[in-house]
Protein backbone atom coordinates (compact mmCIF):
# COMPACT_ATOMS: atom_id res chain seq x y z
CA UNK A 1 0.00 0.00 0.00
CA UNK A 2 2.65 2.80 0.93
CA UNK A 3 4.72 1.65 -2.75
CA UNK A 4 1.43 2.51 -4.48
CA UNK A 5 0.71 6.24 -2.38
CA UNK A 6 4.50 6.79 -3.09
CA UNK A 7 3.90 6.40 -6.71
CA UNK A 8 0.70 7.87 -7.01
CA UNK A 9 2.24 11.53 -5.09
CA UNK A 10 5.16 11.23 -7.72
CA UNK A 11 2.78 11.26 -10.60
CA UNK A 12 0.60 13.84 -9.64
CA UNK A 13 4.09 15.67 -8.54
CA UNK A 14 5.52 15.11 -12.18
CA UNK A 15 2.28 16.40 -13.58
CA UNK A 16 2.08 19.45 -11.65
CA UNK A 17 5.40 20.26 -13.10
CA UNK A 18 4.86 19.57 -16.10
CA UNK A 19 1.99 21.95 -15.93
CA UNK A 20 3.92 24.64 -14.36
CA UNK A 21 6.57 24.58 -17.35
CA UNK A 22 3.73 24.30 -19.90
CA UNK A 23 2.06 27.88 -18.66
CA UNK A 24 5.15 29.55 -18.43
CA UNK A 25 6.48 28.20 -21.26
CA UNK A 26 3.73 29.12 -23.34
CA UNK A 27 3.45 32.71 -21.35
CA UNK A 28 7.17 33.16 -23.12
CA UNK A 29 6.27 32.93 -26.55
CA UNK A 30 3.35 34.77 -25.66
CA UNK A 31 5.70 37.60 -24.52
CA UNK A 32 7.68 36.97 -27.41
CA UNK A 33 5.14 37.37 -30.22
CA UNK A 34 3.61 40.88 -28.52
CA UNK A 35 7.50 42.01 -28.57
CA UNK A 36 7.72 41.69 -32.01
CA UNK A 37 4.43 42.89 -32.87
CA UNK A 38 4.83 46.40 -31.42
CA UNK A 39 8.13 46.79 -33.30
CA UNK A 40 6.32 46.57 -36.92
CA UNK A 41 4.23 48.50 -38.09
CA UNK A 42 0.88 47.18 -38.13
CA UNK A 43 -1.28 47.80 -41.12
CA UNK A 44 -4.63 48.96 -41.57
CA UNK A 45 -7.43 46.69 -41.88
CA UNK A 46 -10.91 48.21 -42.82
CA UNK A 47 -14.57 47.12 -41.50
CA UNK A 48 -15.66 46.15 -44.98
CA UNK A 49 -12.16 43.92 -44.97
CA UNK A 50 -12.58 42.00 -41.92
CA UNK A 51 -16.77 41.57 -43.32
CA UNK A 52 -15.37 39.38 -46.10
CA UNK A 53 -13.78 37.03 -43.80
CA UNK A 54 -17.03 35.62 -41.67
CA UNK A 55 -16.15 32.06 -41.98
CA UNK A 56 -14.47 28.98 -40.63
CA UNK A 57 -12.15 29.04 -43.38
CA UNK A 58 -11.12 32.50 -42.44
CA UNK A 59 -12.30 34.42 -39.37
CA UNK A 60 -11.48 37.86 -38.64
CA UNK A 61 -12.69 40.08 -35.58
CA UNK A 62 -12.61 43.40 -34.25
CA UNK A 63 -11.57 43.65 -30.84
CA UNK A 64 -11.07 47.12 -29.45
CA UNK A 65 -9.22 48.84 -32.25
CA UNK A 66 -7.08 45.72 -33.76
CA UNK A 67 -8.06 43.10 -36.15
CA UNK A 68 -7.78 39.39 -35.49
CA UNK A 69 -7.23 36.68 -37.78
CA UNK A 70 -9.09 33.76 -35.77
CA UNK A 71 -9.19 31.39 -38.28
CA UNK A 72 -6.87 28.41 -36.61
CA UNK A 73 -8.08 29.61 -32.98
CA UNK A 74 -11.47 27.95 -33.59
CA UNK A 75 -10.88 24.59 -33.51
CA UNK A 76 -8.61 25.15 -30.15
CA UNK A 77 -11.37 27.56 -28.56
CA UNK A 78 -11.70 25.57 -25.01
CA UNK A 79 -15.09 27.26 -25.32
CA UNK A 80 -15.70 26.01 -28.44
CA UNK A 81 -15.68 26.78 -32.11
CA UNK A 82 -19.32 28.11 -32.03
CA UNK A 83 -18.17 30.97 -29.52
CA UNK A 84 -15.44 32.39 -32.30
CA UNK A 85 -17.95 31.66 -35.43
CA UNK A 86 -20.44 33.85 -33.80
CA UNK A 87 -17.69 36.96 -34.13
CA UNK A 88 -16.35 36.19 -37.40
CA UNK A 89 -16.73 39.06 -40.27
CA UNK A 90 -17.61 41.54 -37.80
CA UNK A 91 -16.50 43.72 -34.37
CA UNK A 92 -16.57 41.17 -31.56
CA UNK A 93 -15.45 43.50 -29.15
CA UNK A 94 -18.14 43.26 -26.68
CA UNK A 95 -18.51 39.32 -26.92
CA UNK A 96 -14.89 39.22 -25.75
CA UNK A 97 -15.03 41.39 -23.33
CA UNK A 98 -18.13 39.85 -21.85
CA UNK A 99 -16.62 36.90 -21.99
CA UNK A 100 -13.13 37.71 -20.56
CA UNK A 101 -13.84 40.17 -18.81
CA UNK A 102 -9.83 42.07 -18.36
CA UNK A 103 -8.18 38.25 -18.02
CA UNK A 104 -4.85 38.85 -18.64
CA UNK A 105 -4.18 35.09 -20.47
CA UNK A 106 -7.16 35.78 -22.81
CA UNK A 107 -5.71 38.71 -23.56
CA UNK A 108 -2.40 37.36 -24.13
CA UNK A 109 -3.69 34.67 -26.41
CA UNK A 110 -5.68 37.26 -28.11
CA UNK A 111 -2.58 39.11 -29.20
CA UNK A 112 -0.80 36.30 -30.72
CA UNK A 113 -3.22 35.91 -33.20
CA UNK A 114 -3.33 40.01 -34.15
CA UNK A 115 -2.67 40.89 -37.80
CA UNK A 116 -3.29 44.97 -37.72
CA UNK A 117 -5.62 48.12 -36.70
CA UNK A 118 -8.76 48.84 -36.94
CA UNK A 119 -8.42 50.93 -40.13
CA UNK A 120 -10.14 54.71 -39.82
Amino acid sequence: MKKNTRILIFAIAIIFIGSVYFIFSDSSHTSSVLNQESSAPAAEISTSEVAKHAARTSCYTIVGDAVYDLTEWIKQHPGGASAILGICGKDGTIAFRGQHGSDSQAQEALATFRIGVLAE
